[in-house]
């Protein structure tokens, strides 16, 4: 493993970084809006792309309702704003992909979430007003299975891995079944833009169930690249 600080991760708000090539790594989830964003500012890729949302929780709650707030969006052009932006309270850690959509940087949403809800994923006008598609997946091999062209961002938390609904509390996947899940996804995984990893503690286990999490994800996901 290239990145030693693995094993040393405690919760952390304002955490985010890139751990090695188009890895970026974060304990909210939100930091993943930033990362996309960056992206498209440094490069000449736009998208729009295809988001692979695996997750416990869908994270489809919109926060960009009224015109202020979408205007707030709209004039987003410098790295500098989309941060401040970011580490706001108008992008929360289930609200953040809502404006990559609103923005035109994602318009086809793939999830694969554990989450018993009534609405799964968007609300459908939300979808239908910004264009953009959503596909709802109960197994991992229709989740994986892309035959698209959009370049593609994928996008993990660590607490799809936890069966417990209790904060901070455990009820982890067997070793085996969690790295045959990534390797299972690694044709996306190689083919991603960007890959964020977000460890979200406290739904995904106990302080060292989440460690251990994000050091056997990340090592699996290296080894892929």
């Amino acid at each position: 493993m290239r990145y030693p600080r693995i094993h040393d991760f405690a919760p952390d708000d304002s955490y985010f970084e890139e751990i090695f090539p188009k890895v970026w790594l974060m304990d909210n989830h939100k930091w993943a809006y930033f990362v996309w964003e960056k992206h498209t500012i440094e490069t000449n890729e736009k998208g729009p792309f295809a988001l692979f949302h695996a997750h416990y929780h869908w994270d489809a709650v919109n926060d960009f309702k009224d015109s202020t707030r979408i205007g707030t969006l709209n004039e987003l052009g410098t790295i500098d704003a989309v941060i401040a932006l970011t580490a706001s309270d108008q992008i929360k850690k289930d609200s953040f992909i809502a404006p990559a959509i609103i923005r035109g940087l994602v318009d086809e949403v793939h999830f694969f979430c554990k989450q018993m809800d009534n609405q799964h994923g968007f609300w459908p006008p939300f979808i239908k007003q910004y264009g953009a598609a959503q596909h709802i997946h109960s197994d991992a091999i229709t989740f994986r299975s892309y035959s698209g062209s959009k370049p593609i961002l994928f996008d993990l938390d660590l607490d799809l891995f936890n069966s417990s609904e209790m904060w901070a509390e455990g009820d982890l996947w067997e070793e085996t079944d969690i790295i045959q899940f990534i390797e299972n996804c690694s044709e996306l995984i190689q083919s991603s833009t960007i890959v964020t990893i977000a460890m979200s503690f406290g739904y995904s286990g106990t302080e060292s169930d989440t460690n251990y999490l994000t050091q056997l994800a990340t090592s699996v996901i290296e080894s892929i690249l």
